[in-house]
């Protein structure tokens, strides 16, 4: 069964700089796959371009996916001895409750 996409719209949620990424991962012109994304369909790399935007979103998506899994990680574990020790000087130094110089 054939899904209709509106590549348009497709454009429009890339990031900055992914047309370039994917003429890269393609192998093909800049703008042969802006003219594409913009709903050429009767170009000749429809399909290269559809193949090259598929795994450019699926690597990207992996990626934010891993880098939010990083900073929650970060933001639910104890702090460091390291950051311990340089707070525990910071309180002493300036007084319980005073920001610390990081």
């Amino acid at each position: 069964m054939d899904t209709i996409i509106d590549l348009s719209d497709v454009r429009k949620r890339l990031a900055h700089g992914a047309v370039k990424a994917i003429s890269d991962r393609s192998g093909l012109g800049y703008y042969t796959v802006l003219r594409v994304l913009n709903g050429d369909v009767r170009n000749l790399h429809f399909p290269d371009v559809l193949k090259a935007t598929a795994e450019y979103l699926t690597e990207n998506k992996t990626k934010e996916t891993e880098a939010m899994k990083a900073i929650s990680e970060a933001l639910n574990t104890e702090p460091s001895e390291q950051f311990s020790a340089r707070m525990n000087y910071q309180a002493e130094k300036y007084g319980e409750g005073s920001s610390p110089i990081l």
